[in-house]
């Protein structure tokens, strides 16, 4: 099953239940949480919106879109700020460097 969150989700709580919640936990189990990341717009909102950090923090991968609409360089330095958060995820595409 796949439960996609809203964008202002805090993901926190909604990973929590799969631990919790007997009714949740006693037939399904949390596999991964995958982030969507805009590659274009995201260093706009990391220092203004917590949640977006949070949401980065808590996944297992990061799936970075709108890729063609930055520079390898931008690439670079996006890819290892979101390194900077959450050095576990799995991050893709990978930035050129």
């Amino acid at each position: 099953m796949l439960i996609e969150t809203t964008g202002l989700a805090d993901p926190g709580p909604v990973a929590q239940t799969f631990f919790t919640a007997p009714e949740v936990a006693s037939h399904y189990s949390l596999d991964g949480i995958v982030t969507l990341v805009d590659a274009k717009h995201i260093d706009l909102h990391l220092d203004d919106a917590p949640r977006a950090a949070k949401q980065i923090a808590f996944a297992d991968l990061l799936v970075l879109n709108k890729t063609d609409l930055v520079s390898p360089a931008e690439l670079d330095a996006l890819g290892a700020r979101l390194h900077r958060i959450n050095a576990a995820a799995k991050l893709l595409p990978r930035p050129p460097g």
